[in-house]
């Protein structure tokens, strides 16, 4: 995403590794590295800010683990966007490029600040997640250069337009980057209940109904799609992605924690949204709550330094025969 509905569970190894590690440097030297180099690997991958912990443990530590630290790069704000600048012109140009699979922009980080950063790091990114209070999340993606980019997550905390464009306007992506796309979220605030927030969604699915040569259809910009998420007040906007994706397997709509006084106010309460969604009868949707709101914390961005398990939720809900996870079956 990336987006980041995140595992709580701490592994039993992982809080013995990092204990033996810090507290305990001697019984590390015990074990053989054909043990104690595939623990420390696992560690560092399951949460990045584990990682640069134990690279500190030792130098033969450091040297298993350091490829490891940019494999998920989380730029938290424009203070950690420098500290990364400064970082990248230390190194030789190409360094990050193998390195960096995902990347996650947060909270006040600029554009001319990410553009060097996506210049050094994106070019083999599966994984993209912004989280922008400052602008529209969208406003990077051009600026994206990765053919590998599977994992689209955008997280819109500004007010986003009430008003639909009056025109087809062109993606906001290159259509390279975008046909290549997997998976796909979009979180967007719940004051805004007529627009998809992202407005590639909106121009792909005008493309569809009106003649414009200029504009690839939703059918082939979309066209790898299997999973897509979006926030229950713009699900109905977005509903005719299923039927414009051609390989789109599970679509997932994220309702509020609560019954705050945005629900009311658009009339999709959950018992509304399960009639809605069971009138369809594609069981490719799916119910989610507490995940609708982009200040909830699954949507933090001190999230995305852990593995997600959002989309396998999603999967597995599906699969089972579920229209939501409040144990409702179809």
């Amino acid at each position: 995403m990336a987006g980041p509905f995140r595992t709580r569970r701490r592994l039993s190894f992982l809080t013995v590794t990092t204990r033996i590690s810090m507290d305990r440097p001697s019984m590390v030297l015990a074990f053989p590295n054909e043990i104690q180099r595939p623990i420390f690997e696992q560690a560092a991958r399951l949460d990045g800010r584990c990682a640069f912990r134990l690279a500190t443990v030792a130098r033969y530590v450091h040297a298993w683990v350091q490829p490891i630290l940019y494999e998920r790069v989380v730029i938290r704000d424009s203070h950690a966007a420098s500290c990364l600048l400064r970082t990248i012109r230390l190194k030789a140009p190409g360094y990050f490029e193998p390195l960096v699979k995902s990347l996650t922009f947060g909270s006040s980080v600029t554009l001319s600040q990410a553009k060097p950063i996506f210049v050094e790091c994106s070019r083999r990114i599966i994984i993209f997640t912004a989280v922008i209070s400052a602008q529209d999340p969208h406003k990077f993606l051009s600026f994206i250069r990765s053919r590998h980019l599977r994992r689209l997550t955008l997280v819109y905390h500004q007010e986003v337009p009430v008003h639909r464009p009056t025109s087809i306007s062109g993606y906001q992506i290159l259509q390279d980057v975008l046909s290549s796309l997997t998976h796909l979220a979009v979180i967007t605030s719940f004051n805004s209940s007529s627009h998809t927030g992202w407005p590639t969604l909106y121009s792909a699915c005008m493309a569809q109904n009106i003649a414009d040569a200029s504009q690839v259809p939703p059918s082939i910009a979309f066209q790898r799609l299997t999973h897509f998420a979006t926030c229950s007040h713009i699900w109905w906007t977005t509903a005719d992605l299923s039927w414009y994706s051609p390989n789109l397997r599970y679509f997932a709509i994220l309702e509020p924690s609560g019954s705050d006084r945005t629900v009311s106010s658009l009339n999709w309460d959950h018992a509304s949204l399960v009639k809605a969604v069971r009138d369809t009868n594609d069981r490719r949707f799916v119910l989610l709550k507490g995940l609708g709101d982009p200040l909830a914390d699954c949507w933090n961005v001190e999230e995305c330094w852990k593995k997600s398990d959002f989309w396998t939720s999603v999967e597995k809900l599906v699969d089972e025969g579920y229209i939501s996870d409040q144990s409702e079956r179809w």
